[in-house]
């Protein structure tokens, strides 16, 4: 029961850093867009563009932190899904 919160806690992390990555990325480019915009068009374009990279790589984002979360709580490589042997302390 232990590995499958760890398996959830992981997957939340990984799916928030992947995201928080492009939108990241979606902001560094709607900044070089709007640079001489003003403040209400530099809004409009930030908005835009990390809807854009939402819908272009949010599903593959998903997906993949899903994945990772999985065999890796699953083979026991993740932080705190390490399997205890009989004598260790816990």
């Amino acid at each position: 029961m232990k590995r499958v919160l760890v398996g959830v806690v992981w997957f939340v992390v990984l799916s928030l850093l992947g995201l928080a990555g492009t939108g990241a990325v979606a902001s560094v480019k709607a900044y070089h867009k709007a640079h001489e915009a003003g403040l209400s068009d530099g809004f409009l374009h930030g908005a835009g563009a990390g809807g854009e990279m939402r819908r272009k790589y949010g599903t593959v984002l998903l997906l993949g932190a899903l994945v990772l979360s999985i065999v890796g709580s699953a083979t026991g490589s993740l932080p705190g899904a390490r399997r205890h042997e009989a004598g260790d302390e816990v």
